[in-house]
């Protein structure tokens, strides 16, 4: 049994049923999903491309930035510590539970997964977010000292004439 739901840009949604099969139609591609398994006719599935190392440094430090910037150095460390070894059991169900709405979601950066699914990764993504934690803590230790030096020649102390 085969059901073919069309998608149109007049029509919501039409069904039909032929064999063992579920084709999905929308107006810029057709996917067929035979027993679960999604395979594009239009395009390649970017679901199982693994990143490049270039590629693999770019998102390691666009990660750790947002951590850093967000101040949660600590418990983002403490977490993927903890996590470091069932990274790659993560990733297989992140991408067995993304593959059915791929053709829904088109295209996405799902580089990350294959990424983050590599406990190696993870290391290094705790590495860098301690790394650019304490550069931060630095530059803040360094702005108070500044601030404080040219406080220290101000007159900060107050006279009223009045007593």
């Amino acid at each position: 049994m085969v059901i073919r739901i069309f998608f149109c840009k007049g029509v919501g949604l039409a069904a039909s049923l032929h064999s063992e099969a579920i084709e999905v139609v929308f107006p810029h591609r057709k996917v067929h999903l035979y027993l679960g398994l999604i395979k594009y006719r239009v395009s390649e599935m970017s679901l199982w491309r693994e990143a490049s190392p270039e590629e693999s440094k770019e998102i390691i430090e666009k990660i750790a930035k947002k951590v850093v910037g967000r101040e949660l150095d600590f418990p983002a460390t403490l977490f993927l510590g903890a996590i470091r070894l069932l990274s790659p059991l993560g990733g297989q169900l992140m991408r067995f539970f993304l593959a059915p709405w791929t053709p829904l979601l088109g295209d996405l950066p799902y580089e990350y997964i294959s990424v983050l699914e590599k406990p190696e990764n993870i290391l290094k993504l705790i590495n860098r977010i301690n790394e650019l934690a304490d550069e931060t803590e630095e530059e803040k230790k360094r702005k108070k000292k500044e601030k404080k030096e040219t406080e220290k020649g101000k007159n900060t102390r107050r006279w009223y004439h009045f007593w």
